[in-house]
Order: C-alpha cells, then sequence, then structure tokens
C-alpha cells in the first residue's frame, strides 16, 4: 500500500479509485480497445509508409518503441532529427540505458488524431531526408 501511496491519498481520491474499481470494467475494456487500435495504426503506417522505422508493438503498455536505426543517424543526431525537423518530442531511446540507442518511444495514449498527425509529421520528415 505504502510502495503505490495509497495511503497518501484524500477523500476524493479514495472515493474515485473506489469507483473505478468497482464499475470501470466497460471504460476499461473500451479504452484498452482504442488504445490498441493507435497501436495498430502505428504499426500499418510504419510497415506501409515509413518502412525506415520499424515499431516494437508493446505487450502492456502505450508506449511503443520506433526502431530508427535504418535512418543512419548517430544518437544526437537522431534526437535533434525528431525534435527539429519532424516536431516530435518522443523519448529518446538512450535515457533508458545500454540498448537504447537508435530508438525512440512513442506514446500512442491519446487520441487517435494526435497519433496520425505524429505520424505525417515523421513521415514528412524521413522523406525529407531523401
Amino acid at each position: 500500500m505504502e510502495s503505490i501511496h495509497i495511503g497518501m491519498g484524500n477523500i476524493f481520491g479514495i472515493t474515485a479509485s473506489i469507483a473505478a474499481y468497482t464499475h470501470g470494467e466497460e471504460w476499461l475494456v473500451k479504452v484498452m480497445e482504442y488504445i490498441g487500435g493507435n497501436v495498430d495504426l502505428v504499426m500499418e503506417f510504419c510497415k506501409t509508409r515509413i518502412p525506415q522505422i520499424k515499431p516494437m508493438k508493446p505487450e502492456a503498455t502505450y508506449l511503443v518503441w520506433l526502431n530508427c536505426r535504418d535512418l543512419g543517424l548517430s544518437n544526437p543526431g537522431l534526437k535533434e532529427f525528431m525534435i527539429g525537423k519532424a516536431r516530435l518530442g518522443f523519448n529518446d531511446g538512450p535515457s533508458f540505458g545500454m540498448g537504447g540507442e537508435g530508438f525512440q518511444r512513442m506514446n500512442v495514449g491519446c487520441p487517435r488524431s494526435v497519433v496520425g498527425q505524429a505520424l505525417e509529421r515523421l513521415e514528412k520528415a524521413v522523406k525529407d531526408m531523401e
């Protein structure tokens, strides 16, 4: 209980937690389906329109790892490319430790329109490299 700070909430947080655990199953199922659709969008979009970027389908989260190694950029170059050219603020792979070189982490726990806009920006930036 202490490690996840359940005992540190106020009455509103406790009431919301009880409501979520008691009545939230339908919402959870729907949001999981929606996020799964976002993941599928990233997988298909990259496969068909940005094959240089290979997404890794997440097993238990809404965070998609993007293997960007085929772009041929250094880690600082990839970070600058994402921010400066694609105008995207993904998480930089190396910040998660060894093995993260050449990767970016994309959060797809958001509206599908936002995921689509991000993918279109990424596609344009990659095409502009060619």
